[in-house]
């Protein structure tokens, strides 16, 4: 079987299907696994979101409207970007910006892969889930069952990223705010 390796280094086409060799998991694509799988492999595909989806405009604009102020916002570490980071008492604490608390089980897991990156490579943090618009914050402290949960994540996407396209299993109501939600079928 003949291989084309195209522009991206990462990618391998074969006569059956696109390869992709292991993938550099982020934030985004942590946060859009814990809320679906087909979303979570367009992303690993490469394949873009609608650019004019509301809610992801809106929650760019939140970021920099209520944190303009903060020295380090948006600190760029391997192929991840964290919102914010602060030195609070003895500890410093990265942030997760989020629009509102509907979110908050994928920006939980998202807060948490970059916390768990930064101890791999001997830094210690704790964190934090900021949402300006609700004026409330939530201190997030990584654990042993979060580690774990994180290793299952990326073997999970890992697999993901080999296979097909998931099945559509039916609409949900969160399908209306997806970017993807014209690629998908919903």
């Amino acid at each position: 079987m003949e291989s084309i390796i195209l522009k991206k280094p990462d990618l391998i086409r074969t006569k059956e299907l696109i390869v992709i060799e292991k993938i550099k998991i982020n934030g985004s694509i942590i946060l859009s696994y814990a809320y679906c799988e087909r979303e979570t492999w367009y992303m690993i595909h490469r394949i873009t979101p609608e650019n004019d989806n509301v809610d992801l405009s809106i929650g760019r604009n939140i970021q920099k409207e209520f944190y303009e102020e903060v020295a380090d916002k948006e600190i760029e570490f391997e192929n991840m970007k964290i919102d914010t980071a602060r030195k609070f008492k003895d500890k410093v604490l990265i942030g997760e910006v989020k629009k509102s608390k509907h979110s908050e089980k994928g920006a939980k897991i998202q807060l948490l892969f970059y916390i768990w990156k930064l101890k791999q490579i001997g830094i210690e943090v704790d964190g934090e889930l900021l949402y300006p618009v609700e004026k409330r914050r939530q201190l997030i402290k990584l654990t042993l069952e979060d580690e774990n949960t994180l290793e299952k994540y990326c073997e999970e996407i890992q697999r993901l990223a080999q296979n097909k396209l998931p099945e559509f299993t039916g609409y949900q109501k969160k399908c209306e705010k997806c970017a993807y939600y014209n690629y998908c079928g919903a």
